[in-house]
């Protein structure tokens, strides 16, 4: 507690904002090669946001994940609707 108040009012305001609106994110680590780092700095750079985010962003528009997430779901469904019918058996 003591540490928090010695921390500028500032300090603190800055901090929020930089919480996600939708929650607490995971941690994601990925290797690259160091031109690929450099061209999605860029690429964040460009669109004024922080790595992280221009990397969601990418993920976010990614069709064919979207896709596979999909069928992953569905077949999860599958899967549990295929247990509960032997339960009633």
């Amino acid at each position: 507690m003591i540490s928090r108040m010695a921390t500028p009012i500032g300090a603190q305001q800055r901090r929020q904002k930089k919480r996600r609106a939708n929650g607490p994110g995971v941690e994601l680590k990925a290797r690259t090669s160091p031109e690929t780092r450099e061209l999605a700095s860029h690429g964040a750079a460009a669109r004024n946001v922080t790595l992280a985010r221009y990397i969601e962003m990418l993920i976010e528009e990614d069709e064919i994940a979207r896709h596979h997430q999909r069928q992953h779901q569905q077949a999860q469904m599958q899967d549990e609707q295929d247990e509960a019918s032997k339960r009633r058996a």
